[in-house]
């Protein structure tokens, strides 16, 4: 952005917390759907399904 000489504009983006949750099947179904999210989704969902197996695996011990 400095390269180019443009001017960066910085804006606040109010969000509804309410309407935060998480993804359903239904939900990641549609967005895969999506082709410029396909890509994303399937590798944001094997990145959740690594740290889920890895934390199985490796549970926390009560004095960690």
């Amino acid at each position: 952005m400095y390269d180019s000489g443009g001017r960066r504009i910085k804006r606040a983006v109010p969000i509804d917390v309410s309407g935060i949750s998480f993804c359903t099947e239904e939900m990641l179904d549609r967005l895969r759907k999506i082709e410029l999210l396909r890509d994303y989704t399937d590798h944001a969902l094997e990145k959740i399904e690594t740290s889920i197996t890895w934390t199985t695996a490796n549970p926390r011990t009560a004095d960690a």
